[in-house]
């Protein structure tokens, strides 16, 4: 697993960001301090779980009244539990204490905007995406199994084409749609913030030459442009869904 990502706050201005749901962030509440402070507490909005990490075999973790030590090996770290509804709606402070816990020397306010994303395809073979299944990424052989099923289109539903379909480099046709295995992309959160954002769909270079993915236009009109996935392809979020 990939280490968390880390945002940098200050007691001398406010920070913005923005966070996946479920997706944990580390917050450096290290890197600017105001002078003489020994400790910290810290707390956030509703929508957030803001969780302070440490080794309990060499810190006790301080009692009702008590603050946090500003010890580098203590870590504060969030996840959002639910997309924001607007830009800056979630908020998490950080306080600066000096003479061990009794003097507040300063306050680090992060605002965060929280959207999630989901990419959800036909994890039981029924022939329908459903949204929100959890553990997507177990896989399983035979009837009764789980995962989704890649189809390869290597057939020739062009009769006057005498390429097969996995060589024709047009647009897929009414046919080729039904070759092709459906996945639902939902990303939530406020419009606004997909003007500055972009989600990015990795594969593995390996797969990239025999992967293709298209956006569903109309009834059989897919988009034209690159489709072909070689490293990272952009998928633009067009409104909530």
């Amino acid at each position: 697993m990939s280490e968390a990502r880390s945002i940098p706050v200050t007691y001398k201005s406010p920070t913005y960001d923005v966070c996946v749901v479920g997706i944990e962030a580390t917050i450096d509440i290290h890197r600017t301090v105001p002078s003489g402070a020994d400790s910290f507490d810290v707390r956030g909005t509703s929508s957030l779980d803001v969780v302070v990490v440490y080794n309990s075999k060499t810190l006790n973790k301080p009692q009702k009244g008590e603050k946090w030590p500003l010890n580098e090996l203590v870590k504060v770290v969030v996840s959002p539990t639910k997309a924001s509804t607007s830009l800056n709606d979630s908020k998490v402070k950080v306080d600066y204490y000096g003479s061990q816990g009794k003097q507040l020397l300063g306050s680090s306010l992060l605002y965060l905007t929280n959207v999630a994303v989901s990419l959800d395809v036909d994890v039981f073979r029924s022939g329908t995406v459903m949204r929100g299944i959890r553990k997507k990424d177990t896989w399983s052989w035979g009837r009764g199994g789980k995962g989704a099923i890649l189809l390869v289109n290597c057939d020739r539903d062009l009769s006057q084409n005498s390429l097969p379909d996995n060589e024709d480099a047009g647009l897929p046709n009414a046919s080729d749609i039904k070759d092709m295995s459906p996945m639902i992309l939902t990303a939530e959160g406020p419009d606004e913030i997909f003007d500055d954002y972009k989600v990015i769909l990795k594969i593995s270079s390996s797969d990239a030459n025999r992967l293709q993915v298209y956006q569903k236009r109309s009834m059989y009109l897919y988009n034209e442009g690159p489709h072909t996935l070689n490293k990272c392809w952009p998928i633009s979020h067009q409104g909530r869904k």
